[in-house]
């Protein structure tokens, strides 16, 4: 069978797994999973957003209930257009210690989920070709039973992780609805006060992408802070990287 398993608070990461996937399971990693297992001949497509440059920790943790034997995963790392830095090797390492043979990952280049006018039009037709023959060695890959591991980049010990980040605030805009409070990955919501709690957040902009009315938002002092600390980092169009 193909899983094709993503923790997308924004959907782009979800977006990339189906492409390449076309899973006949899906899994998504922004609820709490019970323990899976899978079997030598299932395959695994997963997907996770670079959060300064590393795995989600909340996804790390609901992928550690996962056990593959020899299973072959393909890993996807989606990125903003500042750097991936060691998501992907991350996520390569867990799943090898979870009994699963990495046969190829990607770094792709998506709309940013805070400053989402920065690569607001990526993929665009130069990613879609390069990722469309991409998909095309994976598959011959697959078809032709090669179980040889990709050598992914990156550091060991990994980058710091830095848990600061910006916490989405209710605006005047907000209906009660509730969206927010359901979707939420770490449940930092208040289902009656609809507060944020700042401990509980992890940054994802779920709350703010999934709001229709435009309930929640960053702060604009708060952003455009940010974004003079990042600009020259978003300067130039940033590479796909592809490995297999």
């Amino acid at each position: 069978m193909i899983y094709g398993a993503y923790f997308s608070p924004t959907e782009n990461t979800k977006k990339v797994v189906r492409y390449f996937s076309g899973a006949s399971k899906e899994i998504d990693l922004m609820d709490p999973i019970k323990a899976m297992s899978f079997n030598e001949d299932d395959i695994l497509y997963i997907g996770v957003p670079s959060f300064g440059g590393r795995a989600p920790l909340l996804a790390v943790e609901r992928l550690k209930s996962f056990k593959g034997n020899n299973t072959k995963a393909i890993i996807i790392a989606s990125y903003g257009n500042r750097a991936c830095e060691d998501t992907l090797i991350e996520l390569a390492d867990l799943l090898k210690s979870l009994g699963f043979i990495v046969i190829a990952g990607l770094e792709v280049v998506m709309p940013h989920s805070i400053f989402t006018n920065i690569a607001a039009y990526r993929p665009d037709s130069l990613d879609r070709k390069e990722l469309a023959l991409f998909k095309e060695r994976i598959n011959s890959k697959l078809e032709e039973a090669i179980n040889s591991e990709a050598m992914i980049p990156g550091n060991h010990p990994y980058k710091e992780r830095n848990p600061k980040g910006p916490v989405p605030v209710l605006t005047s805009s907000c209906t009660g609805c509730k969206r927010c409070v359901s979707v939420c990955p770490s449940r930092a919501i208040d289902c009656e006060s609809l507060a944020c709690d700042a401990t509980k957040c992890i940054h994802c902009m779920a709350c703010v992408y999934n709001c229709s009315f435009g309930g929640r938002e960053v702060e604009k002092g708060l952003l455009d802070n940010m974004l003079k600390g990042l600009g020259s980092a978003f300067a130039t169009r940033k590479p796909n990287r592809l490995f297999i």
